[in-house]
């Protein structure tokens, strides 16, 4: 499990819980415990995101669409933050799964990537402005 602050990477992060305040003992994750929380390195609360389990998620989305439609998919629906935010954004971006432009669907493409290994280097802290913090669903239609 490698789970980074999505503004700047950090893994010295920390996310919610339930106590019992009497005897300190733990009782439960609230609801959203993994999505937000707060990182020592940057001072900040954040989205937090689990890289490992979002490269999981789009390997097993990628295998069953390639076994139920018999070929790669072109776009991937996806949920991002932007890394000098603190806020999901608010509807899925659609990320292509090649490089190549199409005039006809480009003002709907958020973001081209070349290839789901590309797609998965998203969910990493990188050069980009944004973090992929979850991929929905693969799909070959706009």
């Amino acid at each position: 499990m490698k789970v980074i602050c999505t503004k700047c990477g950090g893994m010295n992060v920390a996310c919610e819980a339930m106590i019992n305040p009497n005897d300190k003992s733990f009782r439960n994750y609230t609801d959203e415990a993994f999505v937000y929380g707060w990182c020592d390195d940057c001072g900040n609360g954040v989205v937090l995101s689990d890289i490992d389990e979002i490269k999981e998620d789009i390997d097993k989305l990628y295998a069953d669409f390639c076994a139920e439609h018999g070929t790669e998919p072109l776009y991937a629906m996806c949920e991002i933050v932007w890394k000098d935010e603190k806020f999901v954004e608010p509807s899925p971006v659609t990320v292509k799964l090649s490089s190549d432009a199409d005039d006809a669907t480009d003002e709907k493409i958020f973001f081209y990537c070349d290839g789901i290994e590309d797609l998965k280097s998203l969910a990493e802290f990188g050069v980009e402005d944004f973090v992929l913090t979850a991929c929905n669903y693969l799909t070959n239609d706009l």
